[in-house]
């Protein structure tokens, strides 16, 4: 289900009807059920879109910017409610995931142009070439060959070009020419975390947030004159 319908199911008036029957006390505003919603269900579209992403990309080879990826809780206090979601500081994909996203130009190519990253140097530097490592060893590249030709995936046809590239050198070696290929030619763009910003949290997403935030007023008013009323 798309978040856009996700969103205007939540902002139908029999949930609202609903939800304001309930026995809460909203005249503090301290309680916000809507907008809360609204949140979650934003939030949950965000990170549903990144994985999406990824995959459709062929970016999941080690999986870690799919797995590291979550939403929090929502946080109420003071009459404001507020959610975090992306990447943990202490994760890995917190570390490069804008590298992924926005690209890095190559030093031989300049490429992508509008990226604000650039590699400095031609070495690389074994950082670079243990995490290539891994991924060479954990996808099983050396042993493992591609016989097929036509409608390969995007991790299919990574392989292959890898291997082509490899010409029989152990993995290390591999390793370390796909890092400095990477360095020459640069990290295309891929605007994966931009995009799924957009879509989960775009024009749609303010729209039905300041529908929101007045369905919550209007509860708060509501229980406040019941309150009242006795």
């Amino acid at each position: 289900m798309s978040e856009a319908t996700n969103q205007r199911e939540l902002l139908a008036e029999g949930f609202l009807d609903t939800i304001g029957d309930e026995r809460v006390d909203f005249s503090s505003a301290a309680e916000l059920p809507v907008t809360s919603r609204l949140l979650v269900l934003a939030a949950a579209s965000f990170v549903q879109r990144v994985q999406e992403n990824l995959d459709r990309m062929g970016k999941v080879s080690t999986g870690t910017l799919s797995t590291d990826i979550i939403r929090g809780k929502v946080s109420q206090g003071g009459g404001s409610v507020s959610i975090e979601v992306g990447y943990p500081a202490s994760s890995a994909g917190a570390r490069y995931y804008d590298f992924v996203n926005k690209g890095v130009k190559g030093l031989d190519s300049g490429q992508p142009a509008e990226s604000p990253y650039s590699f400095k140097k031609y070495s690389a530097p074994p950082v670079m070439v243990d995490a290539l490592l891994g991924w060479l060893r954990q996808n099983n590249i050396t042993a493992r060959e591609e016989t097929q030709r036509e409608n390969l995936s995007p991790l299919q046809s990574k392989r292959k070009g890898l291997r082509e590239l490899a010409k029989g050198d152990p993995q290390r070696s591999l390793a370390y020419a796909i890092a400095r290929s990477i360095k020459r030619r640069g990290l295309p763009y891929t605007g994966f975390f931009d995009d799924a910003q957009r879509f989960a949290f775009g024009a749609d997403f303010l729209r039905d947030l300041s529908r929101a935030v007045g369905a919550d007023v209007r509860l708060a008013i509501r229980q406040a004159n019941r309150a009242e009323g006795g």
